[in-house]
C-alpha cells in the first residue's frame, strides 16, 4: 500500500461517516403537521358493549358495523339502513 493511499482512505472514510450520520439525523427528523378534525369525522365511530364478550363498532357514516363475540375476530356487517339516504 503507498504512503499516499492511507490518508485519502481516512480521509475518505470520515466523510462517508460524516455524510451517513447527517443522513440518519435527517431521515429521523418528522414534520409536525396538526391534522384538524371536524366534530363529524371526530365522531364518526360509535362502540358499543352488548355484553363482557360481545361488542360492535359502528360506522355513522357508511351505515356499516364489525362484530367480536368471544375471542373470534371482528366479522364486517352491512346494516339495514343507508344513513345518506
Amino acid at each position: 500500500m503507498s504512503k499516499n493511499l492511507q490518508p485519502f482512505s481516512i480521509v475518505f472514510m470520515g466523510i462517508c461517516i460524516i455524510l451517513s450520520s447527517w443522513l440518519i439525523s435527517q431521515s429521523l427528523i418528522t414534520n409536525h403537521v396538526a391534522i384538524e378534525k371536524t366534530d363529524n369525522e371526530q365522531n364518526r365511530y360509535d362502540f358499543i358493549t352488548i355484553a363482557s364478550d360481545y361488542f360492535i363498532i359502528f360506522d355513522k357514516q357508511k351505515g356499516e358495523y364489525w362484530m367480536k363475540i368471544g375471542s373470534s375476530d371482528w366479522e364486517k356487517q352491512q346494516s339495514f339502513s343507508n344513513p345518506t339516504e
